[in-house]
């Protein structure tokens, strides 16, 4: 109410705004993770339409509950990747596809951040209900509050479903009570060979976030914008032995010592993959009202929403039990 000066009539049970408000075009829903699917399913069967934020669901089951009912009713059900609508990645990915950075190979992805992600509380009544990320009930912690996002990336990037995930987490540093873990890595596999590696943590913010897409002819940091080649010149005990062949010349090559060069980071600046000024979490609001004003959805999008979700609980499976994860058949969206 005070944010929107009065003008925005506020409910404490949204069953109340559904009864009041039975015309509405479209929600958006921005609560807890665990209230997601009955919210989206209620409004989706008064033929009202969705926008959901990530991650879909606390379950993989109710994702795919809430995919199924916007195919029954019609309604569109859009999930929060705001990366989908992002001219630079946009950008990006189609320089992948114009085969810019060669054959990907890897996509490795982060996002660090360093504080205990805990909010303050009136009295301890109210710890679960308002820190409800550090509870296994109501999250996935990291892997459902961030990774969604990355991994969406890369599924979108590497455009195939992965095939198993392992990984391992642990609460490393914030031992407060919280159940999820405080840091977590994994890989992905995907049938092509393309790995996915993400790590995430929160006590230390030092490199921050990004994908890395890498090819055998460069790398895109979508995040920082930045594209960069490789193309690497051959090493000086390489150039010294091929001319040494080509000349005749046969004696005793240094091939093994300071003539090597180091396997140190790359120092090419890269350029910039596009200018862009947008928030694409405004596009994205944008794109929603105009696919209700078409009744037409995205092609595709809820498929990206539903498979970020997906692997992430994937992936916090397969840190609980320590194991190797396949991804069922059944959670494999077709493409449209």
């Amino acid at each position: 109410m005070k944010t929107t000066n009065g003008k925005a009539k506020a409910f404490y049970d949204y069953r109340k705004m559904l009864d009041e408000f039975s015309d509405l075009d479209g929600i958006i829903i921005a609560t807890p993770l665990h209230e997601h699917v009955h919210i989206t399913i209620d409004f989706l069967n008064a033929g009202i339409h969705v926008f959901c934020e990530k991650s879909m669901a606390r379950t993989i089951e109710d994702a795919k509950q809430m995919v199924d009912t916007s195919v029954q009713t019609g309604r569109i059900l859009q999930i929060g990747q705001q990366r989908l609508f992002n001219p630079v990645y946009l950008d990006a990915l189609e320089r992948i596809r114009q085969g810019e950075i060669g054959q990907l190979t890897q996509v490795r992805a982060f996002w660090h951040r360093n504080n205990d992600w805990r909010r303050p509380i009136p009295g301890p009544e109210l710890e679960r209900k308002i820190n409800w990320r550090m509870y296994r009930e109501y999250s996935g912690g990291l892997m459902t509050e961030l990774a969604t996002y990355q991994i969406q990336v890369a599924n979108w990037f590497i455009d195939q479903v992965p095939t198993q995930v392992v990984g391992s987490g642990s609460i490393c540093f914030w031992k407060d009570g919280r159940e999820v873990y405080d840091q977590v890595a994994l890989v992905y596999d995907n049938p092509n060979g393309v790995k996915c590696i993400y790590d995430s943590m929160i006590a230390n913010k030092h490199y921050g976030l990004e994908e890395q897409i890498m090819g055998n002819l460069g790398t895109i940091e979508p995040e920082a914008n930045r594209i960069y080649s490789e193309n690497p010149p051959p090493a000086p005990g390489i150039r010294q032995l091929v001319y040494n062949i080509e000349s005749g010349i046969f004696d005793v090559i240094p091939i093994g010592g300071a003539t090597w060069l180091p396997e140190v980071a790359g120092t090419d600046p890269g350029k910039m993959i596009k200018s862009y000024d947008n928030n694409d979490t405004y596009l994205q609001l944008v794109g929603f009202t105009k696919a209700i004003k078409t009744g037409k959805h995205y092609p595709n999008l809820l498929r990206e929403g539903f498979h970020a979700t997906v692997a992430a609980l994937l992936g916090l499976q397969a840190m609980d039990t320590n194991a190797v994860v396949s991804w069922p058949a059944e959670y494999v969206m077709k493409k449209e």
